[in-house]
């Protein structure tokens, strides 16, 4: 992943902070604490050495651009997903994050991303955690064979504040080969 793709997926994970997550907590003061090059160095924290380092990997999905109603071979990230080793060493996964820019929300692409992890990570479990309120990655989430295990009380913090929040967490046990 270069530069401009990185600059890209931060950019992905802060639209979708401001244009869903946010109105979704009902916390809109969130964004003064957050920025895009705050989520680039979350980013570059947990992918620290790229491809490179062990037991992580960032996948992202690239869609044409229109321009003038042609095609072009100009290409964009429409969205990107980390998943991790979980940090028991065992032989499980964990998604660390998933997002779709918002103009590509709705056309798949959250399900590519997450069809490919499960193919690729298909002899390991994955977990993940989502927003009490995120409706649709749950939906999405159960669709594709993961199973509800609990939900469990948080807090998000942002500069000096902390709002309360529900995480509901997922998990799809390692497909077992017959």
């Amino acid at each position: 992943m270069n530069d401009e793709e990185l600059d890209r997926c931060a950019e992905i994970e802060y639209q979708c902070w401001r244009e869903n997550f946010s109105p979704m907590l009902e916390i809109s003061e969130i964004l003064y604490y957050q920025t895009i090059e705050s989520f680039r160095k979350g980013l570059q924290t947990l992918t620290k050495y790229g491809f490179y380092k062990p037991n992580t990997a960032i996948i992202y999905t690239s869609e044409f651009k229109v321009i003038n109603r042609v095609r072009t071979e100009i290409r964009t990230v429409s969205g990107f997903a980390v998943i991790r080793q979980h940090k028991s060493g065992r032989d499980e996964y964990v998604i660390e994050k998933l997002f779709v820019a918002p103009e590509y929300q709705g056309r798949g692409i959250g399900q590519r991303l997450l069809e490919w992890i499960i193919t690729n990570f298909s002899d390991k479990s994955i977990s993940v955690s989502v927003f009490e309120q995120n409706r649709i990655a749950q939906h999405l989430l159960l669709k594709n064979g993961f199973r509800q295990t609990y939900v469990a009380n948080s807090q998000l913090t942002y500069g000096k504040n902390a709002v309360n929040i529900r995480n509901v967490y997922y998990k799809l046990d390692k497909m077992e080969e017959e």
